[in-house]
């Protein structure tokens, strides 16, 4: 799970640091991705929802993988990328 939050950071290091040309294939960090990401049918309510809204659609990632009434989406790397700012928001106090 820390491998897959270094990887994402790696990106936007490499997009900052134009010597350090070493890319990872998206392919690799959103097969790291933990958990699972659903669609929701509305805006989600609650404390700290684990949620953003892409494409007019709401998603939700849920950490565990749980399974949930509504199918798993297939993540990309635009995904894992929300879930790692998520995951570092709700490891914040």
């Amino acid at each position: 799970r820390s491998q897959f939050f270094l990887d994402v950071l790696h990106i936007g290091a490499v997009g900052a640091d134009k010597h350090h040309q070493q890319r990872l294939p998206a392919a690799e960090i959103v097969a790291a991705m933990p958990g699972v990401i659903r669609p929701l049918a509305a805006r989600p309510t609650g404390q700290r929802p684990l949620a953003w809204r892409r494409a007019g659609q709401w998603r939700v990632w849920d950490p565990a993988g749980t399974p949930g009434a509504s199918p798993a989406l297939s993540p990309d790397l635009q995904d894992a990328v929300v879930v790692a700012a998520l995951a570092r928001e709700e490891a914040r106090p």
